[in-house]
């Protein structure tokens, strides 16, 4: 494996980036300018960690944890060959919601999203096929909580596999949903389906 060092050096307002390669010639250039920048070749890049972590990396990890906690949530739009969108009630909390809930240890987003819709609402939707539409903070109602929208395009009906959780599912015109939907949900139809402007908070 070949091995790089990296020398930041700034002067004013301008900062010059050294990389140096053992066996290659030293070449420079300037973060600030419009210019495509050079890329290194074969670095390790997607899932895999560009090192193992450390027992210092894991302490850190766990320190930033446990004074920055946050948790995920996600939501997926489903809408049928009538332009209908999917809500559905809960047991526990009143209000008519997207279909989601939230991300478990160790899974991806649209994996959990995947899980939730088919536990939920019987959707089958293959994790790869969803598309993000935006992401929310949830502050106001969990402190450091974020929610994830995703698009549905593809999907099959299947059947659900909750026990008691959902107590009713419906599709219903994005423009003219039940009276006692959350708040939340509302905003997100008048941005997706209304052409509102989009807010940073659920």
């Amino acid at each position: 494996m070949r091995r790089y060092s990296i020398r930041f050096s700034r002067l004013k307002t301008t900062t010059t980036v050294r990389i140096a390669q053992t066996d290659a010639t030293v070449f420079s250039f300037n973060p600030f300018c419009t210019a495509s920048m050079p890329v290194l070749p074969q670095l390790p890049q997607g899932p895999k960690p560009l090192r193992k972590p450390t027992f210092r990396d894991r302490a850190f990890q766990t320190y930033f944890r446990m004074r920055r906690p946050a948790t995920l949530g996600v939501r997926g739009v489903v809408v049928n060959e009538k332009g209908e969108v999917l809500l559905l009630k809960h047991t526990y909390t009143p209000g008519w919601h997207f279909p989601g809930g939230g991300v478990e240890r160790r899974e991806t987003c649209a994996l959990s999203l995947s899980r939730e819709l088919e536990e939920e609402a019987g959707i089958i939707a293959a994790p790869e096929s969803l598309e993000l539409i935006s992401v929310h903070a949830n502050h106001a109602y969990f402190p450091n909580d974020h929610i994830l929208v995703y698009r549905v395009p593809t999907w099959t009906q299947g059947e659900s596999t909750q026990k008691g959780e959902i107590a009713e599912v419906r599709f219903f015109d994005p423009l003219a949903p039940p009276t006692d939907i959350s708040k939340g949900t509302q905003r997100r139809l008048d941005e997706i389906f209304g052409g509102k402007p989009r807010s940073e908070h659920w």
